[in-house]
């Protein structure tokens, strides 16, 4: 049997890529061959396609951890040029003999080469490309056109059989195929669905299984690219071409020839079309498209199936031959790897966001230094309880490695055979619970961790319960977020809210691993035996019931990993079977006449609390006109109320409908005694409204309805009472429903966005929300006035809504603050549900004159009043989305940190523009660097913080990089509404003018220098990189300090380049597309000497030059790359511009810290007194430097030493080269 080597680095989504190689799998095992697949790892995304061929006896999967290669290949097929550790091991033995395929796409790795085309021309059997116009991009970059084979996009076996045609009139359904649904397309999407269109998006980054005609076959247009377009057309169905948002429309006779030419890339796509535009172009060009798919679909279906493909290619192929790799070229493809990997990997992953959540060794000691002076602090025991050898032996290996140890290690077992010499080892021959409870009175520790065997606690879990106690020295008992990670190293991670009353009576979402105050445990006289699998959360609700929520405490970090998943414990059953009991004694304890219900939706339980009395219920119905609406409120309250007792109050603010005036005259002339028609004449006021009606409210409980509520249920006000009756109860809001059941309202969450946001608006009728929010009662910030209840005692209390400060919007909101803050719960229930009818805010417009959603000034009035209350949700933990999709990680604060205790060092809140470049040596290293030495605290974030980001953080300082736009004043303004920062600009070059040749002058408005001189009037001073650049901005502010750039040691440090590698002298430049002008200077130096050096460019490269060239890598890999080329001299040229008089030296800083020697331009930046050579930019001066160092090996190895010297002792983030950043940043420094 023959056998294929399949080399991909990594096996993920279900992109083209992936699908290819499934197909090609499942291909060539059917066509006799045996498949190994060699790969770094497999997502979950590709898992299940690639195990359900792995069932077969010729498919194997090899990973860097796991399997061998075979000794023997008859084909290796190679994606992305990726060359595994396992493979070059094989091919460094020698005797390896092979044929060899490339397969190339259109992706970076596969139009550059960065391993280099001289690589790929000596081992290819074929390189294969997509088209024709691939493979002269191919052929340009430097691989042999007899190497390259026209491949297409290939079609699997879900393709093969034929099929007809189905019948098609006219456009009534679209198919959208895209990684992301944009606000321009969603605009588009909503103009197609009114004029009667059904506009489906399909999230290509999520596809969970193959694609097939059928699919397709739905639609009657596909609007796609790539390789959905020849997958569409393969379906006989019409394709529309776009590609991110930019069109180029229906594929027709006129415009397929080229299309295949350039495999679906839309090539042609010229602009973005407005939604009216997107319609008409789809209706209009619909009957050409589908001729030229009827009469071309079936025959490309056939042309493009790899089952024909595969034979024909593998028929073509030459002999066999031996694969060799030189030490060079196995370095360069290991550094490919590493790139390559590190750019599939650039995407915000959950374990980027742990690392980013890791406590760095400054603050891990500054933690240390604080449990130091806060006795008591750090004296905690931990006390693992378990059966298995195993699990027991994960859960003592975690503790026994913690940044902060555990002063006493116990373990309670059942099991004899369970020792450790770390650890007290007690066998519990009554129950683990009475030998603790024994162990508890002659226990010294001040808090005890109790972990059940099997859960490992991450390396600083420890020493964050202790910044727990400093911070909240009235806790008794702390929970925290815990993770599982699976066989595909992706995870499950529960992010838990602060103490939360109601949902912690509905199930228990607090976890398994909890930590307790000894005394407090003593004083309760331990743990209860009768409970075996949630003891803990017995005690958890004594403290509850003794010192309130207060002294629940909640560590708002990951501190430990599970063997299963938090949803699989909760629904565990005798976790089930124990936790209602558990709460019912809770209950009777509070004297409450509560009982525990199952629901369906399991883990979620019901708390039914009865009441002897039954109060009069005053249910206050604003309304103006809109006869309809009330009458339908009306009708379906009175026909489907269960609740007996309850008066009706119809506040009317001046209808003019004669229909709906002649109604409420109808309703106040039945003279009903629990019906009153109320008339508020003044002004609309959506708060005095509601107070007026209080006034004249004869109930003991209010229930605020709008008049576009339908009653849909007969218990829905039974199930808010008994939550509005409870002491300690404030506000309770019901379930605002669509009519189709879509979620409308489910509570406010505050802390995101401008202020305040509905929770879980338009999710699907049967979503469980985040964590059961949706299925369980729950205590919230405030609940929608659209349905809410109070007591009267309760809401004259708070002194009702308030009516200047909010009266149209967020009255709700601001009562539900006021009741907070004067201790009540306020309480959301799903048990009472209601249809809200949508676009009510059109109806507010249209009758009332008044803005239809809340304007920025109602916002800043929220934020105003509250403060850094508005930032901190009962329901919402501080690590998730601000800005993006409410209740899920944010990539925006993953590298935030709470201020530590009594905020003793300056808290700044960085903002930086990129990963690389400006953004990385002007904002994140320097930051690193100050945060290591204890110079400043705070936070990075890319891009600019959101409004209650920087709420959250409460900084000292904002640092904004290379803030120009006409939007970033009012943004400013909106910082300063919550916080007291200082606004600190950064700069690293002359905006105001940038060259012609420079690629990123398009990018900037003719508006440019107004914009920047607003900028610069809002914010408090300016730092730049070079007195130069100071100068020039001089006159936009009078405080403008300079921080020079300097290299980070973890990243440059340990770099040296090799020299003399190259047959001739190694010449080389580096630079991106900003720097087009200045490589022009060199261009015909680089032709003069092209036969005397070996000229290596890395980024961009001069046409038609013979030389090495380096495409760019991922950031994180540059300056190992850079320094891998070996260089034996290195050219810097500036172009003579005042753009570049203001630039730094960083360039001179990256090449020379690699010890290569360099010439550069005699420019202000790079007169700083280092070792380099300067020239003027004239051909002589340039040539005769370079022949100088050409010819004199001496020469070239001390400037280079000397360089690499200097910059390590004076131009380093370390030490003395700290001084002037932190003079820079920090106010009071400079």
């Amino acid at each position: 049997m023959s056998r294929v080597l399949i080399s991909i680095d990594q096996i993920g989504k279900l992109d083209h890529q992936t699908s290819e190689l499934l197909n090609v799998i499942d291909v060539m095992q059917r066509q006799g061959w045996h498949v190994d697949i060699n790969t770094t790892f497999v997502k979950k995304s590709a898992a299940p396609a690639l195990f359900a061929l792995q069932t077969r006896a010729a498919v194997t999967l090899l990973t860097e951890k796991s399997g061998e290669l075979a000794d023997h290949y008859d084909l290796i097929w190679i994606y992305d040029g990726f060359f595994s550790q396992k493979l070059i091991a094989k091919i460094s033995e020698k005797d390896l003999v092979s044929q060899v395929v490339f397969r190339h796409f259109y992706d970076h790795a596969d139009v550059f080469i960065p391993y280099g085309p001289a690589l790929e021309n000596r081992l290819a059997s074929a390189s294969l490309s997509l088209s024709p116009f691939a493979s002269r991009m191919l052929s340009e970059i430097g691989i042999a056109s007899e190497k390259l084979v026209a491949f297409p996009w290939t079609l699997g076996e879900q393709f093969a059989p034929s099929f007809a045609s189905p019948e098609r009139n006219g456009v009534k359904k679209i198919l959208y195929i895209s990684d992301s649904l944009s606000s321009e397309m969603q605009l588009v999407q909503q103009h197609i669905a009114d004029n009667g269109v059904v506009f489906d998006w399909f999230d290509e980054t999520s596809v969970k299984e193959a694609t097939d005609p059928a699919f397709f076959q739905r639609y009657d247009v596909v609007i796609a690219s790539g390789f959905y377009a020849a997958q569409v057309i393969a379906s006989a169905t019409p394709l529309f071409l776009s590609a991110q948002d930019y069109v180029e429309g229906y594929l027709t006779v006129d415009n397929a020839e080229e299309n295949l030419h350039n495999h679906f890339c839309c090539i042609n796509a010229s602009r973005k079309y407005t939604p009216e535009e997107w319609y008409t172009l789809l209706i209009q060009g619909f009957d050409d498209a589908l001729v030229w798919v009827r009469e071309h679909g079936d025959t490309l279906r056939q042309q493009w199936l790899l089952s024909s493909l595969l034979p024909r290619l593998l028929s073509s192929l030459p002999s066999p031959h031996m694969i060799v790799l030189s030490e060079k070229e196995i370095r360069d493809l290991t550094l490919h790897v590493k790139a390559l990997i590190a750019d599939k990997g650039s995407e915000y992953t959950f374990q980027r966001w742990l690392n980013d959540r890791k406590l760095s060794e400054a603050r891990l000691q500054a933690l240390k230094a604080f449990s130091q002076a806060v006795p008591g602090s750090a004296d905690i025991g931990v006390v693992i309880i378990g059966d298995d050898p195993a699990a027991v032996a994960l859960s003592i290996n975690s503790v026994l490695s913690q940044s902060e140890a555990a002063k006493s290690i116990t373990i309670l077992t059942t099991n004899p055979h369970i020792c450790h010499a770390d650890a007290q080892v007690h066998l519990c021959f009554s129950g683990w619970v009475a030998t603790f409870n024994m162990l508890l009175e002659q226990c010294y520790q001040h808090a005890l961790v109790l972990l059940p065997a099997g859960i490992r606690l991450l390396e600083d879990a420890l020493i964050l319960l202790v910044e727990q106690q400093i911070r909240h020295a009235d806790q008794k008992v702390w929970y925290a977020d815990e993770m599982r990670f699976d066989e595909y190293d992706e995870h499950d991670i529960v992010l838990r809210p602060a103490c939360n009353v109601d949902l912690a009576r509905s199930f228990p979402y607090m976890g398994r691993v909890m930590m307790f105050q000894r005394e407090f445990l003593q004083a309760i006289g331990g743990l209860d035996p009768a409970f075996t699998q949630l003891t803990v959360y017995d005690a958890m609700f004594r403290c509850l019931e003794n010192f309130g929520p207060i002294a629940v405490g909640r560590v708002s970090e990951v501190i430990c990993i599970t063997a299963d998943t938090a949803m699989e414990w909760l629904k565990n059953e005798a976790v089930q079977a124990e936790y209602p009991h558990i709460v019912s004694a809770h209950l009777a304890r509070m004297g409450l006449d509560a009982v525990v219900e199952k629901t369906p939706e399991l883990p979620v339980q019901r708390v039914r609390y009865n009441w002897a009395v039954q109060p009069l219920v005053s249910i206050i119905i604003p309304t103006r006109d809109h006869y309809v609406l009330l009458k339908n409120c009306i009708e379906t309250l009175m026909e489907k109320t269960l609740w007996a007792r309850y008066e009706l109050l119809i506040v009317d603010n001046g209808s003019v409908c004669e229909e709906t005036t002649k109604f409420l005259e109808q309703l106040a002339g039945l003279k009903l005694s629990n019906l009153s028609v109320l008339r508020y004449l003044e002004p609309f006021n959506f708060a005095a409204i509601n107070n007026f009606a209080v006034q004249h409210a004869r109930g003991d409980v209010l229930l605020f309805l709008n008049n576009d509520v339908t009653i849909t249920q007969g218990d829905w006000l039974h199930a808010m009472m008994e939550q509005a009756m409870r002491p300690e109860v404030g506000m309770v809001g019901a379930r605002l429903e669509y009519k189709d059941g879509r979620v409308q309202h489910a509570g406010f969450t505050v802390g995101v966005r401008f202020g305040v946001e509905p929770s879980f608006e338009n999710e699907p009728a049967n979503e469980k929300g985040y964590l059961y929010y949706l299925q369980a009662a729950r205590n919230v910030t405030a609940v929608s006035a659209a349905c809410m209840m109070i007591r009267k005692e309760v809401f004259i209390e708070a002194n009702g809504f308030s009516e200047e400060r909010f009266p149209l919007y967020f009255g709700d909101v601001d009562l539900g603050m006021k009741l907070q803050q004067q201790g009540y719960l306020n309480v959301w229930t799903p048990y009472a549900r209601v249809t809200h009818m949508g676009g009510a805010s059109r109806l507010m417009q249209e009758k009332f004159h008044v803005p239809a959603r809340p304007d920025a000034d109602v916002y800043a009035a929220l934020r105003s009043k509250w403060g850094t209350v508005l930032s901190q949700d009962i329901a919402y933990h501080p690590a998730m989305e601000k800005l993006g999709k409410l209740f899920t990680l944010s990539e925006s604060t993953a590298r935030f940190r709470e201020p530590l205790p009594g905020r003793p060092l300056p808290v700044v809140l960085a903002n930086h523009v990129n990963w690389f470049g400006c953004g990385n040596h002007r904002v994140i290293q320097p930051f690193k660097a100050m945060e290591e030495n204890l110079f400043l605290e705070g936070g990075l974030t890319y891009g600019t913080s959101g409004l209650m980001e920087v709420a959250q953080l409460q900084p000292d300082v904002i640092l904004m990089e290379l803030i120009t736009a006409s939007a970033y004043p009012a943004i400013i303004s909106q910082y300063r509404q919550v916080c007291d920062a200082k606004i600190v600009a950064e700069y690293d070059d002359y905006l105001l003018n940038l060259p012609i040749k420079n690629s990123n002058r398009a990018l900037f408005p003719q508006s440019i220098v107004k914009d920047f001189r607003r900028v610069m009037e809002t914010v408090d001073w300016v730092v730049v990189a070079t007195p130069a650049l100071k100068e020039a901005y001089k006159n936009f502010h009078s405080d403008i300090r300079v921080a020079p750039n300097r290299l980070a040691t973890r990243q440059w440090g340990h770099l040296q380049s090799a020299r003399g590698r190259g047959e001739k002298i190694r010449v080389g430049w580096a630079g991106g597309g900003t720097h087009a002008g200045d490589l022009e200077i060199l261009r015909p130096i680089i032709k003069e000497l092209e036969d005397e050096v070996e000229w290596v460019f890395m980024g961009m490269k001069p046409a038609n030059i013979r030389c090495e060239f380096h495409p760019g890598v991922p950031f994180e890999m540059y300056p190992e790359k850079l320094a891998s080329l070996d260089l034996d001299l290195a050219l810097v040229p500036l172009e003579i511009n005042q753009f570049n008089e203001c630039k730094s030296n960083l360039r001179l800083l990256e090449i020379g810290t690699c010890g290569v020697p360099i010439i550069a331009t005699n420019i202000e930046p790079y007169r700083c007194d280092l070792p380099v050579t300067l020239v003027e930019n004239r051909f002589k001066d340039w040539m005769n430097a370079i022949k100088a160092y050409v010819y004199d090996d001496n020469l070239r190895a001390s400037k280079g030493d000397q360089l690499r010297t200097e910059i390590h002792q004076t131009w380093y983030l370390r030490e003395q080269g700290l001084d002037d950043w932190r003079n820079a940043w920090l106010p009071g420094e400079k």
